[in-house]
Parts: C-alpha cells; structure tokens; sequence
C-alpha cells in the first residue's frame, strides 16, 4: 500500500486546476476560481465535489492539525475528477463543441448558459449510455434523411 503525503494532496488538486484551465479555460488563482468561471460548463455533481477537493486541500495546507482522514481516498477522489473533466473534454471534441474560455457574462443573458448546459446534459447523457459519437452521428442522419423523405412524399 502506497502512503500518501501533503505533496500528493497538493499535486492532486493541481492536476485538477491544470486540466480545468488546459481543457476547459478556465481562469483565476486556485480551485475554487477556475471551477467558478467554468461552472456553467460543468455538472452541478462535479463541481460539488471540486469544491470540496478544494476545501480539504485548503484546511490540509493552512489549518495546524488539520489532517485528511483517507488520503488515499482524497487521491483516488482527485483521479477520478480529473478522468471525468477529460471524459467531458473528449465528448465535447467529438460532437465538435468547443469549452467556454469563460463564464457567461450577464450581458450575454441567461441564453448562453442555457445553452451550455443543455449541451453539457446532452454529452453526459451520451456519456452515461456509452454511446459513442459516431453511432449518434449515424442516428442522427437515418433520422434527418427519414423526415425528408416523409417531407416529400406528403406534397
């Protein structure tokens, strides 16, 4: 069994701020910024559980005593968020979405992020039943190619 270290608690959360701002753009100085510019990119459950990354992180580094209970678990937590930020990452590239730099502004209105949302949803739930790009790709045109056939033969 391998023993964890502060340093590995520090370079887990790392790895987690270095993917959000490399995948995701996201900005600002630690983990909770840059997962508040991305949020609206990401799933509520995730960003719950960065947030919370961040928490133990911060109390491990600035509060004397403070111990994290199960490092390894902290470490496999951290591994695990990061696989799914890829995860979503790669879903978008494959259905030709591209990651906000940002969080909407409120002078671009609630759309965007509806928006953003909705496409996140729509990858996580691809995600979720395994189906890949290509076979949504291939649905999608047997679909569109049946409503215009359907078109046609009605006029």
């Amino acid at each position: 069994m391998t023993a964890f270290t502060i340093k590995d608690v520090v370079a887990s959360a790392k790895n987690i701020e270095t993917i959000l701002g490399a995948r995701f753009g996201a900005t600002g100085r630690g983990l909770y910024e840059k997962t508040a510019s991305v949020t609206p990119a990401l799933p509520d459950r995730l960003v719950k559980r960065i947030r919370y990354v961040a928490t133990l992180r911060n109390k491990a580094m600035h509060e004397d005593g403070f111990e994290i209970n199960d490092l390894a678990a902290y470490v496999a937590d951290c591994q695990a968020i990061a696989a799914e930020l890829e995860q979503i990452h790669t879903s978008r590239q494959h259905m030709g979405q591209r990651a906000p730099a940002a969080a909407p502004t409120a002078s671009v209105g609630n759309t965007l992020r509806r928006g953003a949302l909705m496409a996140c949803a729509v990858c996580g739930l691809i995600a979720m039943i395994g189906l890949s790009a290509a076979t949504l790709m291939a649905y999608l045109e047997t679909s569109n190619a049946t409503r215009s056939t359907q078109g046609s033969a009605k006029q």
